[in-house]
């Protein structure tokens, strides 16, 4: 029968036992121990797991793996660089690696071992465990803040908000603000070089019913056509421009609008 003290040796055995480091009796003992307790044995399965995950920490990928990811590279669509904030992460978050060496044992005569040994081979295993799942964690933690910032620096997925941005990176395109002369109303407009306009309404009051913007262009010769009927309340809106645009305005109108081309009926509200 295992009195206590042997009891307690043992457990202070496993961890190293699960990494090989003991000698020839006292894995006699350990092996005799785990067939009678199954939680001994699952302790030791589980420090052997980790041992096993620290084994390929810093493992060189294969040969063609690099030329794969470049292929990849080449054929998907060019992305941005990294932004400041992500370059400070990927800069400031360090590389972990936990190698613990596995210290050289040397065969003993006796199997015999003082339970302060024990005690300290028993710490030694578990600081060994606490690093590897210190390890695993950081290397989650980095992971999530990278898919995090990739995804904020995403284009935006609705396609107008992204027409409107590819139309501002353009250089070709003209971008320009509309203001209000007597209130804080404001409307972005951008026109690419196509004709294909985009007005991004700032803080524009919303209109009765029986109300509606309406949006001008002042072509050759000061003529002055109507570019589309923008509503009582617009937000991010497209119209159409053929040929040369000298100015932009914004009026409120009667609804539906004015329909034919002419002179606005109603109040500006901004204009560039």
């Amino acid at each position: 029968m295992t009195d206590c003290n042997d009891i307690y040796e043992l457990d202070e055995l496993l961890g190293a036992y699960a990494l090989d480091a003991v000698d020839p009796d006292e894995a006699r003992r350990v092996e005799d121990y785990l067939a009678i307790n199954p939680k001994a044995a699952t302790e030791v399965a589980d420090h052997r797991e980790v041992a096993t995950m620290l084994a390929f920490t810093g493992m060189e990928a294969p040969d063609d793996l690099w030329d794969r990811i470049a292929s990849e590279l080449d054929d998907g669509p060019e992305q941005p660089a990294p932004g400041p904030e992500l370059q400070r992460i990927i800069h400031a978050t360090p590389t972990v690696a936990v190698t613990p060496a596995v210290p050289a044992v040397e065969p003993k005569s006796t199997a015999v071992r003082s339970l302060d040994d024990a005690r300290q081979r028993r710490r030694w295993s578990s600081s060994v465990a606490w690093l590897a799942g210190s390890a695993a964690a950081a290397i989650v933690a980095v992971m999530a803040i990278t898919v995090v910032v990739t995804d904020r620096a995403d284009a935006p997925t609705d396609p107008l908000a992204a027409a409107i941005e590819t139309a501002r990176a353009d250089r070709d395109s003209v971008e320009t603000t509309l203001v209000a002369e007597n209130s804080d109303a404001t409307a972005d407009a951008v026109i690419d070089q196509d004709g294909h306009g985009y007005l991004e309404a700032r803080a524009l009051p919303t209109l009765t019913d029986d109300q509606t913007y309406q949006l001008w262009g002042v072509v050759s010769d000061a003529q002055v056509i109507s570019l589309g009927i923008l509503g009582p309340n617009p937000e991010l809106e497209t119209f159409t421009v053929e040929g040369e645009v000298s100015a932009l305005a914004i009026t409120i109108e009667d609804a539906p609008g004015v329909i034919a081309d002419g002179n606005p009926d109603g109040a500006f509200v901004g204009t560039f």
